[in-house]
């Protein structure tokens, strides 16, 4: 495991930080290296805030030139709304461990 946290946050630290992880497992990797994505850093339905999904789709549309880090698989409490939505209107350019990259353009 420790392993693929450096191999992630290498990725992260190679685009400047202008790579986000949108998952449950997000503190895994920003903890150790002191950052913070906000809600993004644990998308549960309870967690995203005032305006729920819509708002945190509005701040993702927000990152552009950034990418996001999606796991593979969805966890049951995540947002299928917005990983669906991220999937279908950014471009996959890659992976990197258990994430799939997409760019925001």
């Amino acid at each position: 495991m420790e392993n693929k946290i450096k191999v992630v946050n290498q990725y992260i630290n190679n685009n400047n930080g202008k790579a986000i992880i949108f998952s449950k497992e997000a503190a895994l990797y920003n903890i150790p290296e002191k950052r913070s994505n906000g809600a993004m850093d644990l998308p549960f339905l309870g967690n995203l805030g005032y305006g729920g999904e819509e708002a945190m789709l509005e701040q993702i549309k927000a990152k552009k030139g950034y990418q996001i880090l999606l796991t593979k698989e969805n966890y049951w409490q995540e947002s299928d709304k917005i990983t669906d939505y991220i999937r279908r209107h950014y471009h996959k350019i890659g992976e990197v461990e258990e994430f799939e990259i997409y760019e925001i353009i």
